[in-house]
């Protein structure tokens, strides 16, 4: 449990995370993903590159198999692209 101030209504606030057991399809995921803050996009990343990190090899080949599943639309891939594209947007 966290207390933290919530600037909006100038008072404290209690934050408590619960863990819920559900089966979530891919579009309702994406559904959630676009109901974050920047900040909440960066942690969903951040705990990507991490499980992608701690799975070894198999990240890469997961993302080969996305990219050559029929089920993958020109949108889809559109949008992976952009999501590497802005990855390397503030390499300096």
């Amino acid at each position: 449990m966290e207390v933290f101030r919530d600037n909006t209504i100038g008072m404290p606030r209690v934050r408590h995370t619960a863990s819920v057991a559900t089966n979530l399809n891919g579009s309702q995921i994406a559904e959630l993903f676009f109901c974050c803050d920047d900040e909440q996009m960066a942690d969903f990343f951040n705990r990507v590159g991490k499980l992608a990190l701690e799975s070894g090899a198999c990240f890469p080949v997961q993302l080969e198999y996305v990219s050559q599943n029929p089920a993958l639309t020109a949108r889809g891939r559109n949008a992976m692209a952009l999501i590497g594209d802005y990855a390397h947007h503030n390499d300096g």
